[in-house]
């Protein structure tokens, strides 16, 4: 008895049923991989916020971040916020956004040991003026598109912590939407 192999008939036969079955499960598998990333990116912002109220804990932290609340910085819809923290992609420490005074020195220290910023996972563009990805009550800086790239930790007018995914930018080109509170539907997608 010979063996003969496979004949190049069946192993094109093979190689293109693999390939239909591979077109097939690879839009499922990028959906896939996109909502984790999502999920990672929401998980974070909301590690970020539970450790700024953690740190509102220590009286010292309180104090200086509501005095620094008094100072509005930014403009949210049509209410404004105190942009607190900051970082981007590649820090791995947090940066006291605007001034460079130490009065937040103590809350910077605090949110560095008990929760230094994530990277983001989720890197596709979100474009805020296109009414069916945020609400415009929570966009910073304009509706100009970006990719997600940094974190902004600021405090609305209510004293309630908000977390942004922004364009990483540390000054007023700043850009970004809210994720704690979730209101950018292109997470929620």
């Amino acid at each position: 008895m010979k063996n003969k192999g496979f004949s190049l008939v069946e192993l094109i036969i093979i190689i293109s049923i693999m390939t239909i079955i591979a077109v097939a499960i690879a839009p499922a598998l990028i959906r896939y991989i996109n909502k984790s990333r999502k999920a990672d990116d929401l998980t974070a912002a909301d590690t970020i916020k539970s450790a700024y109220n953690a740190a509102l804990a220590n009286e010292d932290i309180y104090e200086v971040v509501a005095k620094k609340s008094e100072d509005t910085n930014m403009k949210l819809g049509s209410d404004s916020v105190t942009a607190l923290l900051v970082a981007s992609a590649d820090d791995d420490e947090w940066t006291i956004y605007g001034s460079s005074s130490d009065d937040l020195k103590i809350f910077k220290e605090e949110m560095d040991k008990t929760c230094p910023p994530e990277k983001l996972k989720f890197r596709k563009n979100i474009d805020p003026s296109d009414s069916k990805n945020s609400n415009t009550d929570y966009l910073i800086g304009g509706t100009d598109e970006f990719t997600p790239d940094g974190w902004l930790v600021c405090m609305n007018q209510a004293e309630e912590p908000c977390v942004f995914v922004t364009n990483g930018k540390k000054n007023s080109d700043i850009h970004g939407v809210s994720l704690s509170p979730l209101k950018c539907s292109a997470y929620k997608e």
